[in-house]
């Protein structure tokens, strides 16, 4: 196994569920729960990525004992958590987990690992879409694709990777990577998560 920095991202406002995503419950455990024991089982260095200081209050309350940042640019999205993230990282490599996806396995956060030698990225595609949240990166690779993106007013994490130079898309068919944004996505992830 690569020794690799592990950045889960957990700062968005939740605006579609109504309340906060990262401590919904999934079998007893809440969603950012299962990311953080996620990161540990694939790295040493978890950080997770927060919006507010009064989200980092919240999880440090909760007992999580990780790394923390804040996002040095307000109101970006992911793409801003993952830049001030990135600047936390000591290892080559990065695996990128959201914590509004709670079915991803471990098995296929190994395999995009095992396959990132080499790549600037290694990318699952799942229905022909890539997923540029549940990734993994040289980190040196993706903070200039990202710098390159904000000088540009660019803020899709989909398009930052375009901008790196050998990206492996890995096709996958699983509904691991149902991600949670409103109350029927709830439903959908608990009836797969039994």
């Amino acid at each position: 196994m690569k020794d690799v920095s592990c950045i889960i991202l957990a700062g968005g406002k939740s605006k579609r569920m109504g309340r906060d995503k990262k401590f919904l419950l999934l079998n007893g455990r809440s969603f950012l729960e299962i990311a953080v024991d996620n990161g540990r089982a694939l790295s040493s260095e978890v950080i997770i990525s927060l919006g507010t200081e009064e989200q980092r209050d919240e999880v440090l309350a909760r007992g999580f004992d990780v790394v923390t940042v804040i996002d040095n640019i307000k109101q970006k999205g992911p793409l801003a958590g993952l830049c001030t993230a990135l600047e936390k990282c000591t290892k080559e490599y990065v695996v990128v987990l959201p914590c509004d996806t709670p079915l991803i396995s471990r098995e296929i956060i190994y395999s995009l690992l095992e396959n990132c030698e080499g790549w600037d990225a290694v990318v699952p595609v799942v229905r022909d879409f890539p997923e540029p949240l549940i990734a993994v990166y040289r980190v040196e690779s993706l903070q200039r694709a990202c710098r390159e993106a904000i000088k540009a007013g660019t803020w899709k994490v989909g398009e930052v990777i375009k901008k790196l130079e050998k990206i492996k898309y890995y096709p996958m068919d699983t509904r691991c990577f149902l991600n949670v944004n409103t109350p029927q996505d709830m439903e959908e992830v608990r009836r797969h998560g039994r």
